[in-house]
């Protein structure tokens, strides 16, 4: 316990500061509950499913075409925007 536990203090009679530590060590024995709060609890389908998905890598290059239109109508709408704007 002298890790976690001092006690630093000044003495009169030799004029110095001194700490004052614990020499007592604490022993336990038996089963870690470390976990036991997570093995009580049920983790759901998502971790049941866990062994059954693919770790394969997928490819996203499909999502190319739908920012080209998003991109396509945003400047449409900037575009008509200011149209309208600078006829008023």
């Amino acid at each position: 316990m002298g890790n976690y536990f001092s006690w630093i203090f000044f003495n009169p009679q030799t004029s110095r500061y001194d700490t004052l530590s614990s020499a007592i060590s604490v022993a336990t024995t038996g089963d870690s509950k470390k976990n036991e709060a997570i093995l009580s609890t049920d983790m759901g389908s998502f971790y049941d499913i866990i062994d059954d998905e693919s770790n394969k890598l997928v490819s996203r290059n499909r999502d190319e075409m739908i920012k080209m239109f998003a991109n396509i109508f945003i400047l449409l709408m900037l575009v008509l925007t200011g149209i309208v704007l600078f006829k008023k």
